[in-house]
């Protein structure tokens, strides 16, 4: 019908239904071909941002955007919202005749990567906001890394600290686990206070954010490997029990010598007090003078 309309409105320009056709169909498979290298792209997109995220491991709080963009991409292709003709979308043309099925398997590593780290719980659902918990965990995490930078010459902060960044520096001084000991053990509690809140068995790191996960435990290195702060703090368990322990003896012997003195100043009145009468005013003396 289209083909015959098109003849009658333009009879002197050579056409046949078949060529509509062909042209149809090249515009529908052209469309295919713009979006499936617009899906290469955005894949590519999100596994760069995955592989320069991974250490430190900030692929969370680092790669929604291209995350989100992806998901919505293959969303769309799935479910044929890109270029239909003939009653055939791009899925059937892309997806089906992929034998290796490379799309599906790109798209799906880079989903289990996401889930592995369990981002999800970084966000607020259905939302590209961070929860309150781990604002507050990153707030708390800024102020430990700023207190440990001033005792170091290593580079400490959110998207540049991890074991590899700080393994290499050797100047760390201890005296931050005194200056700094409030401030790690608060963000320690509170780290500690989310595994139980947020505690699910079934969920990959226990239902933690992966970012929070990798933060507290580059920081618990920290603490414990550069710092030293652990040695430090079982050498005063150690001395502290030592000074009780000698506070103690001495307390005891100052009361038992204490006790001993007085008693024995007693007895020696006692021996004044008797002296004479050992000495010339025996029993007889006083029996002869009670006569």
């Amino acid at each position: 019908m289209i083909g015959w309309t098109l003849y009658m409105l333009f009879p002197f320009i050579p056409f046949s239904w078949g060529h509509f056709v062909d042209m149809y169909e090249n515009v529908g498979i052209s469309k295919c071909a713009m979006f499936k290298n617009k899906f290469a792209n955005v894949t590519a997109q999100t596994a760069l941002c995955f592989i320069k995220s991974s250490q430190p491991l900030r692929i969370c709080s680092s790669c929604k955007p291209e995350y989100t963009y992806l998901k919505d991409q293959y969303d769309a292709l799935i479910k044929g919202l890109v270029g239909v003709y003939q009653n055939t979308n791009c899925a059937e043309n892309l997806l089906q005749s992929d034998a290796t099925s490379s799309i599906h398997d790109l798209y799906d590593a880079l989903c289990i990567e996401w889930s592995s780290n369990n981002c999800d719980s970084c966000y607020s659902l259905g939302t590209n906001n961070f929860t309150a918990n781990f604002m507050k965990f990153l707030n708390m995490s800024t102020m430990v890394m700023d207190c440990f930078s001033l005792y170091t010459n290593a580079s400490l902060d959110y998207f540049n600290t991890s074991f590899e960044t700080i393994w290499d520096f050797d100047t760390f001084n201890e005296t931050a686990c005194s200056q700094c000991s409030t401030l790690y053990k608060g963000l320690n509690d509170y780290y500690n206070d989310l595994q139980e809140l947020e505690s699910d068995p079934n969920k990959p790191l226990g239902g933690l954010c992966g970012d929070m996960v990798d933060i507290m435990n580059t920081t618990r290195f920290l603490w414990s490997l550069k710092f030293n702060c652990d040695s430090v703090q079982a050498q005063m368990i150690l001395v502290t029990p030592i000074f009780v322990i000698l506070g103690f003896v001495l307390m005891f012997y100052c009361l038992v010598s204490t006790y001993f003195h007085n008693r024995v100043r007693t007895v020696f009145y006692k021996q004044r007090r008797l002296r004479p009468l050992d000495e010339g005013n025996g029993p007889s003396t006083l029996l002869e003078t009670m006569k």
